[in-house]
């Protein structure tokens, strides 16, 4: 596993392994450059900042996850999950929380809010409510949905970092 999902299951954070990598990979998209440590540390908890271990793992999770992101190779937490009804309510979590991360970003004006923004918040508000508001069947149809919207999410986490740091896109 991840150093990630051991941060998650060895120190006392409130939060699933879904969320938490959701949550960060909004922050590391954004550019927000050194408001990104406090502002990680505030939502797992400022009492790991001198935390050796932690801080190990958790930069190591960073470094790990920009790079996936850098290469557009992203793994996602939920692709461990075994079956399709687990693997949509991580995705749930998982973007719930990268929303949380984004609204904390434009709220505190560390990122200008755009009409680009504003959309992928909003398809990922609903992406976030496939969990409780349907069904899921765990057959082929259900499967390849499961896939688009997951290609989905890949290609907006590239397009608002690509956007935040005036990339354009390929």
């Amino acid at each position: 596993m991840s150093d990630l999902y051991n941060i998650t299951t060895d120190f006392e954070v409130p939060f699933s392994y879904h969320e938490v990598q959701g949550y960060l990979a909004g922050l590391l998209v954004c550019n927000i450059g050194e408001k990104f440590l406090p502002e990680l540390y505030s939502f797992l908890g400022n009492q790991w900042k001198d935390n050796d271990k932690f801080e190990k793992s958790i930069n190591k999770s960073i470094t790990s996850l920009l790079s996936q992101i850098i290469d557009k190779d992203f793994k996602f937490s939920f692709d461990d999950e075994q079956n399709l009804s687990e693997k949509i309510n991580a995705l749930s979590d998982w973007v719930n929380y990268f929303v949380v991360s984004l609204n904390l970003i434009i709220s505190k004006k560390y990122l200008k809010n755009s009409l680009i923004i504003q959309e992928i918040l909003f398809d990922f508000s609903e992406i976030g409510k496939l969990q409780t508001n349907y069904e899921v069947t765990d057959d082929e149809a259900d499967m390849e949905h499961f896939n688009t919207i997951k290609a989905f999410v890949s290609d907006s986490i590239y397009n608002i970092y690509n956007k935040t740091r005036g990339i354009e896109n390929e």
